[in-house]
C-alpha cells in the first residue's frame, strides 16, 4: 500500500503529495492523518478517485493534522455536499467541482469508478 510513502522517510521534503485516481481513498483517509508526511503537507491532491464521505469523515475527524494544508483537491470523487462540507474547513483552498454519483444497476450495488481506467 502508500504506508511507506505516509510515513516520509525517504522523502523529507516533500509538502506537496497527490495520491489520484485512487481506489482505496477512503482507506487512506484513515491512516493518512496518523501519518508522518501529514504534519508537513501543503497541498493535498485526492482527485479522480473514489472518495466518499466516509474518507472525509475521517479526514475530518483530524483537522489538527494538517497544520500547514493550504490546499486540498477532491475533485471528481463521490462526495455528499455534506462530505464537501466536512473538508472545507482542512485548508484554505479546497477544490470540489465534479462530484459524481455512483451507478445504480438495480442489482442493489453502487458502483464507483476512478476517473481514468484501463
Amino acid at each position: 500500500m502508500v504506508t511507506p510513502l505516509l510515513e516520509g522517510k525517504n522523502i523529507p521534503k516533500v509538502t506537496d503529495l497527490g495520491l489520484m485516481n485512487g481506489e482505496i481513498l477512503d482507506d487512506i483517509c484513515k491512516v493518512l492523518p496518523k501519518s508522518k508526511i501529514a504534519k508537513r503537507l501543503k497541498r493535498l491532491d485526492l482527485s479522480m478517485g473514489i472518495l466518499t464521505d466516509a474518507g472525509a469523515e475521517a479526514l475530518a475527524a483530524n483537522p489538527k493534522a494538517f497544520p500547514k494544508l493550504e490546499e486540498l483537491n477532491v475533485e471528481e470523487n463521490y462526495l455528499s455536499s455534506a462530505g464537501i462540507k466536512l473538508v472545507a474547513k482542512l485548508a484554505k483552498k479546497v477544490i470540489s467541482k465534479n462530484q459524481r454519483e455512483a451507478d445504480d444497476f438495480g442489482d442493489g450495488e453502487l458502483y464507483r469508478y476512478v476517473s481514468v481506467g484501463e
